[in-house]
């Protein structure tokens, strides 16, 4: 059941739980969740060298091996 995932922060500080996370948790509309935030980065950081040219890619991948490394 995958109950982690990355979120980028909205307008008004939302942020979306994805549908396959919502759907393994069987989560619906009224439902309560546990939160807990772990900053991944300061805004607009720069990506590795051997990270993609897009931010948000880097970030992104930054974010898979972090993921990965916490499900060994």
């Amino acid at each position: 059941m995958k109950s982690e995932f990355a979120a980028r922060i909205i307008a008004d500080g939302r942020i979306t739980i994805p549908k396959d996370v919502r759907e393994s948790l069987q989560l619906k509309l009224g439902d309560f969740v546990w939160v807990v935030i772990r900053p991944l980065g300061p805004h607009g950081s720069k990506p590795e060298a051997s990270e993609s040219v897009r931010p948000e890619v880097g970030a992104a991948q930054q974010i898979m091996r972090e993921v990965e490394e916490m499900a060994r």
